[in-house]
């Protein structure tokens, strides 16, 4: 019965230890604006194409300590992340997992089409399980994230 405790005493305090004192990949931190819904079966010439409107776009703000946040369509979100560096074997590309275990929202109602352009992001947003982190041009930095079973990716751009 000792050992038990103390099995599950040593547990915590390692838990607890990894999400407090590990920070994640530094090249996921920041605030990255959507561009959108991409597959990777798909053909496509530019991201972001012309048009684009950076300061407009949906958010997602990662933090070093496994909390993220942003605006979505219409409302506000935020929760936890687990990230694991898999890939930095090229400085120009980096990738890894990339699991939200919690997220959060406001509940302010838009038009039908902005809700379920909302309800498809943050459906999305929650079941993705690998990011990919690369150079997009002389502007940008990009993030992938890709969900299992699925050929589509949500596509997010940060400034240099």
């Amino acid at each position: 019965m000792k050992k038990w405790i103390l099995f599950v005493a040593l547990l915590g305090v390692v838990a607890c230890r990894k999400d407090r004192n590990e920070p994640v990949n530094a090249a996921l931190v920041g605030e990255w604006h959507y561009v959108g819904t991409y597959s990777h079966l798909a053909d496509y010439a530019c991201m972001p194409c012309p048009g684009y409107n950076y300061d407009k776009a949906p958010t997602l703000n990662i933090d070093t300590w496994g909390k993220l946040s942003g605006k979505s369509v219409v409302n506000q979100y935020g929760g936890t992340y687990r990230a694991t560096m898999e890939d930095s074997t090229r400085q120009i590309f980096q990738r890894g997992t990339f699991r939200i275990s919690m997220l959060f929202q406001t509940e302010m109602a838009g038009t039908p089409a902005q809700m379920q352009e909302e309800r498809q992001y943050v459906d999305r947003l929650q079941k993705t399980i690998n990011y990919y982190v690369g150079n997009t041009g002389p502007l940008y930095v990009s993030l992938s994230l890709s969900q299992a079973k699925s050929t589509d990716y949500l596509f997010f751009v940060r400034k240099k």
